[in-house]
This record gives C-alpha cells, structure tokens and sequence, in this order.
C-alpha cells in the first residue's frame, strides 16, 4: 500500500507470472501464472479505501486507516488504471482504457508448506 494523502487502491504489481504470500513459517500460497497477471497483497479491504460516489464517508487521510488482521489478495488479468487529466473522476483516455469484452487468464494455486 502506498498512503496516498487520500486513501485509494494501490500496491498492483503487473507482468507477474510467479507470486508468493508466506508467513514468517515460510507457510502459505503460491501462485503460478499461464501468462502475465496483476496481484496486489495489502491490509484493506476495497471498502476502506473508496466509498464510491460516497465520498462523505470514506477516509479523509492514509493516516486514519486501521490495517485489518487479514490480508486481500486480488488476482486480475488486467486493472484499469486512472490515466486521465485530472483526480477528480475523469474517466482515462482512450488508450489507456480496457475493452468491455470477455476477457480471460488463468492461474495455479498450491500450498507452500
């Protein structure tokens, strides 16, 4: 997680084909792609970091968050960026947009032991 002064999404890691999560055992997951994927690993919850169109609710500062006593691990084919001209909810141009379409990738999981 990166503390934005405003708390939001962050921490994704692109072009990964090998990641693992482990405690301080060396226990955990491993997670083998067939090709490229995005993963991130953080102590939010999407939630706590953007309410939406709620902004009244969320967060005013990185500061205020409280780390939860569990990780999120999110696996995606692809995570639309901001890339757009302002902060304040434009859209991304064009190019950096990703295509409503079916999309698809695949991945292994296996237990580290």
């Amino acid at each position: 997680y990166w503390g934005y002064v405003r708390p939001q999404e962050s921490g994704n890691k692109t072009d990964v084909r090998y990641w693992q999560m482990l405690d301080q055992a060396g226990r955990g997951l491993e997670f083998v792609a067939t090709g490229k994927l995005e993963m991130s690993a953080i102590p939010y919850e999407t939630a706590d970091l953007d309410c939406g169109t709620d902004k009244g609710r969320v967060q005013l500062h990185s500061g205020d968050l409280v780390e939860r006593d569990y990780v999120v691990v999110k696996v995606q084919g692809r995570q639309q960026g901001l890339a757009c001209e302002d902060s304040w909810g434009a859209w991304p141009l064009a190019k950096y947009m990703v295509p409503f379409e079916d999309q698809a990738f695949s991945y292994v999981v296996r237990p580290v032991r």
